[in-house]
């Protein structure tokens, strides 16, 4: 039987009360949501599709600012936020995701932003502003996605220009001198041309104390998108967009927590309060002999709170400038998608995009406030470029609908890895990436009986890797001389184990059957693929190349499901039952100085459900569950012992539930709103160490606001988190230098925000 916290329980009661305020009123139909999950515009229940989509209506009135925000109420989605908020986003859905923190690396959650596909998973992390949508589909979409979406993915598409005058400007004052400014404009420059302008900016102060240097978290982020659309009668339209974005976070801190490998099982442990981990814990004379202290001598989590660190402040050069600790990211997307209408109900479709994005992470990965040098800093400077080109032709008759494509892509990185330990630039390394894929895809929908569709996609890839890796170890024993620097090379030239070719095929086969307008069955068998790999290098390549590259997962998903509609359209609830085959699955292991992706068989096995509910006028009502168990196969950990083990950022149960209530009142209408978020136990670590798990935990917000009579302006206040509930978003497992690294989500967060329309 599932067991709940009390702190569950008192936010699940705090859910309903907010529910209780409505009256016996009449009846209202839910808003139709339109998905582009099949890439073409479809009512969501209509989709044969495990979805969750959020209207640009449902973004305002949940106050989402950042994409991490989508995982608190999506069934089965979560977030890993290594190195902390802003760096390399990690999500996983339905238990497949990706560990490894590594620039170069590629989720098997795909991530798109306006039919472009994202390579870089630092662009999972994104502030959303003027959007029409947000979707998220589950399960393989290796059809008419294709690109690692072994897993699903995320998709976010921006307000269009319109052809007339469209806007508004929204700004919001929050704790912690928090100020958020999002503005658009846009409408016709003629007969034919529109145009769209839009953007925000997003600073607040510090939010951890430092009680011996600088504080930390403090964010400044903003970003600009231009939109210019040509459409030609009914037949031709061509939309670009040019959109750049910038991020600057102060170092983002980490909480402390001492930790030991156990030598009896491998197995990474928390050490007690009143413990030293390597004498009393571990028996030996190396390392410090105060109680409850790490590896290095600092207890940094002696005051029990994660807000407040102990850390001194650093610099340090890596090669293209100097920055102080912490994160500095910019990227730049510029994209064309021109939809031609030709003879027979038929659409050519071409997608173009070019990104670039550059990062820079330095982080004091100690633990400890030694100055004036550091123990551990760890630096990345990253470098990212991706060319894509799509065509689809896309048509219909009156017994098939169907799609045809080309896809192709060239995507590069190029990593500086800069770490000192106990001296400079003990570890460094300039690590390049190329890769090409194309593909060739297609998929049917074949309407062969009454109220029966039969759906057959198949995908063709062709995927080339290849890395070049330089890099070098010094000595670093503190006090002891320097030896002389090792330097060694990977690359095509010196080993054959620096190139990847591969090809296969992905696609699914899938019955949909309805019976009347309001319910749809469906059942189908869906294989991904998502492409091999490397694993980075650190200092000098393995002296085994062959540890380096990884194999292709190759998932078979078994999955049936309903979407209905009931009451007379006041509700629709979705579900759907899945069952994961996993063949070579991508898993990351991560031990202090080692990072390395390795494959491994695995099993998911779960079911997820959503019901939107509006039972009374004025009164709407969301509520999701996923539930599952997840399994990885033999899974070796650092001290040689192999288990099956749980699959990371995979708690067996997650649920969300959204309640909104407005009324009319003083010539307006008020509103009042309350979600509330939890998720069980769950592991950081693919060894499912006690030191890398976390409980369970429940978020929950409140949000009251008032709108005019003509729509044109709202005010509203609001808490995020309002028990602030003390919840890790990462762990990084430093265990054999005695301690972990723990990154916190936000805390409480209260403010106020004014939006105007222009209609």
């Amino acid at each position: 039987m599932l067991r709940l916290s009390l702190g569950y329980r008192k936010r699940f009661f705090a859910l309903l009360l907010c529910g209780s305020v409505a009256s016996n009123a009449g009846a209202q139909v839910l808003e139709e949501i339109i998905v582009t999950a099949q890439r073409r515009a479809e009512n969501l229940q209509d989709v044969g599709i495990s979805i969750t989509a959020f209207s640009a209506q449902q973004l305002q009135n949940l106050a989402l600012n950042n994409s991490n925000e989508l995982v608190f109420l999506t069934p089965g989605l979560t977030l890993n936020n290594p190195g902390g908020e802003g760096n390399i986003t990690s999500l996983t859905l339905r238990g497949i995701g990706q560990g490894d923190f590594n620039d170069h690396q590629e989720s098997p959650v795909a991530s798109y932003h306006d039919e472009v596909y994202n390579a870089y998973m630092g662009t999972a992390n994104i502030s959303l502003f003027d959007l029409e949508r947000a979707e998220v589909l589950r399960g393989p979409q290796g059809t008419l996605f294709g690109r690692n979406a072994t897993a699903g993915l995320v998709h976010f598409i921006s307000r269009k220009p319109a052809n007339e005058l469209d806007g508004y400007l929204s700004l919001s004052l929050a704790e912690n001198k928090h100020v958020r400014a999002e503005a658009a404009i846009g409408g016709p420059l003629g007969d034919a041309l529109s145009v769209r302008l839009s953007g925000f900016v997003n600073q607040h102060d510090p939010i951890v104390h430092n009680i011996s240097g600088p504080d930390g978290n403090e964010a400044d982020t903003y970003a600009l998108r231009g939109q210019l659309n040509l459409a030609l009668a009914d037949s031709f339209d061509a939309l670009l967009k040019v959109e750049y974005a910038r991020t600057d976070i102060v170092q983002w801190y980490h909480e402390t927590v001492p930790a030991y490998i156990d030598p009896t099982d491998g197995v990474a442990r928390l050490v007690p309060r009143n413990q030293n981990v390597w004498g009393d814990v571990l028996g030996g004379t190396f390392g410090p002999s105060c109680a409850g202290c790490d590896g290095f001598g600092f207890n940094g989590s002696a005051d029990g709170d994660p807000f407040q660190v102990n850390e001194g402040h650093h610099t340090l050069t890596v090669a293209r400038g100097a920055s102080e600790p912490g994160l500095e990211r910019d990227s730049l997307t510029v994209s064309a998608v021109i939809n031609w209408n030709l003879k027979g109900n038929t659409t050519l479709t071409s997608v173009t995009a070019f990104q670039e994005h550059n990062k820079m992470f330095n982080q004091d990965s100690d633990g400890t406030p030694i100055e004036p040098v550091p123990l551990v800093i760890f630096a990345t400077d990253t470098a990212a470029e991706q060319f894509s080109q799509e065509f689809r032709l896309q048509g219909e008759t009156d017994s098939m609908r169907w799609t045809t494509g080309l896809y192709y892509l060239d995507y590069d990185t190029d990593i500086l890895l800069d770490v000192g330990f106990f001296a400079p630039s003990a570890f460094l390394t300039d690590q390049l990436t190329f890769t090409k894929n194309w593909s060739v895809f297609g998929q049917i929908d074949y309407f062969f009986a009454a109220n029966w569709t039969l759906t057959v996609g198949l995908r063709y890839l062709d995927e080339e890797k290849e890395m070049d890796a330089d890099g070098s170890i010094a000595g670093f024993i503190a006090g002891l001389p320097m030896v002389p620097r090792i330097s060694g090379s990977f690359n095509a030239s010196v080993s054959s184990f620096a190139k990847l070719g591969e090809s296969d095929v992905a696609g699914k086969v899938q019955l949909n059957f309805r019976p009347d307008d309001n319910i749809l069955w469906y059942a189908g068998i869906s294989r991904g693929v998502k492409a091999g790999g490397f694993n980075g290098v650190f200092g000098v390549p393995a002296s085994d190349p062959s540890t380096i590259p990884y194999a292709a997962e190759k998932p078979i998903s078994y999955e049936v499901g309903f979407k209905s509609t009931l009451l007379d359209g006041r509700a629709q609830w979705n579900t759907s039952a899945y069952y994961y085959d996993y063949q070579d699955y991508q898993a990351f292991a991560f031990l202090a100085l080692q990072q390395r992706v390795f494959n491994a068989d695995a099993t998911v096995a779960g079911f997820d459900s959503e019901l939107r509910l509006a039972p009374i006028d004025n009164l709407d009502v969301a509520l999701g569950i996923n539930v599952m168990e997840t399994e990885a196969e033999n899974i070796e950990n650092g001290g040689g012992f192999a288990a099956d083990r749980e699959l990371p950022a995979s708690p067996g149960v997650q649920f969300y539930g959204t309640v909104r209530y407005r009324w009319p009142a003083f010539n307006g209408e008020f509103s009042v709103q309350c979600d509330v978020s939890y998720q069980s136990e769950s592991s950081f670590q693919i060894f499912n160490d006690p030191a890398g798990t976390i409980d369970n935990y429940s978020l929950g917000n409140v949000r009251v606001g008032f709108t005019s009579s003509d729509k044109r302006w709202d005010l509203s206040a609001f808490v995020k988190n309002v028990t602030n509930e003390e919840h890790v978003v990462a762990i990084s497992n430093n265990s054999s230098f005695g301690h972990m690294q723990y990154f916190y989500g936000r805390p409480r967060w209260a403010g106020i925000q004014f939006q105007y329309r222009l209609n």
